[in-house]
């Protein structure tokens, strides 16, 4: 994280899901109340909050943040479709709707 440059948040993230991966979920809770006191001051990605929410089992959370960050542009259809740190909300219809959402909105702007 110390030389991530302006990838902060970004190695923070990636840094949560580790710990959650090796069950120090506490751990990942706090970088998680760290990035979201950050978030006030800096930009942190919506996207990075959703992939923490889903590593920890929290769907809503993590489809809030997703839907933020698809509304905000910020991700592409073919990383949605294959980032496996989402893996654990592809059984829920939302996915496959964001997807599709995802999908549709980047019709229209290739028009």
């Amino acid at each position: 994280e110390k030389m991530s440059g302006n990838g902060v948040a970004r190695a923070a993230s990636l840094r949560a899901l580790l710990l959650v991966k090796l069950g120090r979920e506490d751990e990942a809770r706090e970088i998680l109340a760290n990035l979201v006191a950050r978030s006030a001051d800096q930009y942190v990605s919506p996207y990075s909050f959703a992939t923490i929410y889903a590593g920890l089992g929290e769907t809503d959370a993590a489809f809030e943040w997703l839907d933020r960050a698809i509304t905000a542009g910020i991700i592409s259809c073919a990383r949605l479709d294959n980032d496996a740190r989402l893996d654990s909300l592809r059984s829920d219809t939302r996915f496959a709707s964001q997807v599709r959402r995802c999908k549709s909105d980047m019709a229209w702007d290739d028009l």
